[in-house]
């Protein structure tokens, strides 16, 4: 038994079968052996990021060079229903900035999705800051379903219609994956997300600090919007009237599932919303609610540092939602939960993981999960590479030498297709996330 895993050892016959195998996808992998997107540079080939959008193809990727951009052809970015990927460089999104300087008088946003764009119109790893719009300070989306990933988007207004830091209207299912919304306000409703007829989808996501003058701090959903969220921490959102962390009316249900709600002002969930479906989920004073769901606690989450070394819980970025050990959030999720392929956590950590050491790997609740480590990086230098190829074999083949080989490293970080355990069948995954990383 290793890490409360039972495994079958592998004669030495299947151990160079697998090594093998992963030589061989390697090679099919190797850059050269497959056709690739082209890859389009702002500013090495383009000078403005809109330029480099207008001449790409579906497919292909935008790469966008570390620095701020602003200006015309940097903000209002629209993908004409192109499903292309606009990325940063370095995957830092503290490094790539796009600022839209804008102003009420001279209103400008970051992106701006109206043609109809779906899942593969992707925009990963850029903070949106410095909009305003009357809806969508940062991010405006009409029947559009984009993919934002690892995202940051902060400092973003918006005017009476809401969304500060992502507007989501007339049927718009975006999907926004580990991204951190946070510091963003309206004056109207939705400080953070707004939906309007529209069932967006957040996994692992921050959003922290937003403020609006009416309601729905952090989100607000209206019109028969049914938002879904998993693995959410909302956090330090105030709401001048209702819903510091979820408002809504008309009709419109959210549904939680690992999520934390903490610390959102006045109340964590507007009374008014039609019967929000909750379930494993940390919610403050939801105790008695008629939502308080199954698995459902009302215990602080223990935070590492809400407030930040600053004290301040408006100064969002050195709050520090991660959970410290003995947190009733740690391995306290949905039991029956497997993350779909390639999802991880808020640091890009494994999502599934044994945080409180019984031998069983249950989800956490929140944007982050306690102890975990990087996928596929099995032997624990913080990078995915061919480094990695033998301790990953030996961590499927031979996992008792592998522990002993790498006694500070953990045999679930093999586990690369993030179903709990490790075998022949993660060899795929590990070789898509090194080739890829």
């Amino acid at each position: 038994m290793l890490n409360g895993k039972s495994r079958t050892q592998i004669g030495s016959a299947e151990f160079l079968r697998g090594l093998a195998v992963v030589g061989a996808v390697i090679v099919l992998l190797t850059p050269g052996s497959a056709v690739r997107a082209a890859e389009l540079h702002v500013p090495e080939d383009y000078e403005t990021i809109q330029a480099a959008i207008d001449a790409a193809g579906d497919g292909d990727v935008v790469i966008i060079a570390d620095g701020t951009y602003t200006g015309d052809g940097n903000r209002d970015l629209d993908f004409a229903g192109k499903a292309i990927t606009v990325r940063s460089a370095s995957g830092d999104p503290a490094l790539c900035v796009i600022d839209g300087q804008g102003t009420e008088d001279e209103p400008h946003r970051g992106f701006y999705f109206h043609n109809g764009e779906g899942p593969e119109s992707v925009v990963a790893e850029l903070t949106i800051t410095g909009g305003y719009a009357l809806a969508g300070g940062g991010v405006y989306c009409s029947e559009s379903n984009p993919t934002l990933t690892g995202c940051t988007l902060t400092d973003n207004v918006a005017g009476v219609e809401g969304g500060g830091g992502i507007c989501c209207w007339n049927e718009s299912n975006p999907v926004l994956n580990n991204c951190t919304i946070c510091g963003n306000s309206s004056a109207g409703d939705g400080g953070g997300v707004y939906c309007g007829v529209s069932d967006p989808i957040l996994v692992g996501c921050t959003i922290c600090g937003n403020q609006v003058s009416y309601n729905g701090g952090g989100i607000y959903c209206v019109f028969r919007s049914y938002p879904t969220l998993t693995n959410c921490t909302i956090s330090g959102n105030t709401a001048d009237y209702n819903g510091g962390g979820i408002g809504g009316y008309y009709y419109s249900t959210p549904t939680l599932s690992n999520c934390i709600l903490w610390g959102n002002v006045p109340e964590e969930i507007q009374a008014i919303l039609d019967n929000p479906i909750v379930a494993y989920c940390d919610i403050q004073s939801g105790t008695g609610q008629s939502w308080f769901g199954e698995g459902c606690v009302d215990l602080n989450p223990q935070f590492v540092d809400a407030n930040g070394p600053d004290d301040d819980p408006d100064t969002w970025e050195d709050n520090n939602y991660r959970l410290v050990l003995g947190s009733p959030c740690i391995d306290t999720g949905n039991p029956a939960f497997l993350p779909d392929p390639g999802v991880v956590d808020l640091d890009q950590h494994l999502r599934l993981w044994d945080g409180n050491g019984d031998g069983v790997a249950i989800v956490d609740m929140g944007a982050y999960e306690f102890g975990a480590t990087i996928p596929g990086d099995t032997n624990c230098d913080g990078l995915v590479t061919f480094d990695d190829v033998t301790p990953f074999v030996t961590a499927v083949a031979r996992p008792a030498e592998y522990e002993a080989q790498y006694p500070g490293c953990n045999w679930l970080t093999a586990d690369c297709d993030f179903n709990g355990t490790v075998n022949f069948d993660d060899i795929n995954a590990f070789v898509e996330l090194m080739v890829g990383g």
